[in-house]
């Protein structure tokens, strides 16, 4: 069974592939590497309307007190 999972790479993709890890499996050790030389290339940066779906939905997060209810 795998226990422990290397992400390489600490831009948007991985650290949702991080959170999506340890929600649905919190059991696993997981580690994100990222260059301490490289800064925000922009791949991946942009987002969909479904992020929120995705932030709240999937990855479980509450919205902020202040949105509920709009």
């Amino acid at each position: 069974m795998i226990q422990d999972v290397l992400i390489l790479g600490g831009g948007t993709a991985g650290f949702f592939m991080a959170a999506s890890l340890k929600t649905h499996h919190p059991c696993l050790r997981v580690r994100v590497v990222r260059s301490p030389t490289l800064g925000i290339i922009g791949v991946g940066e942009g987002s969909t309307t479904d992020l929120p779906r995705f932030i709240h939905g999937f990855l479980r997060v509450p919205p902020p007190a202040n949105s509920i209810g709009r």
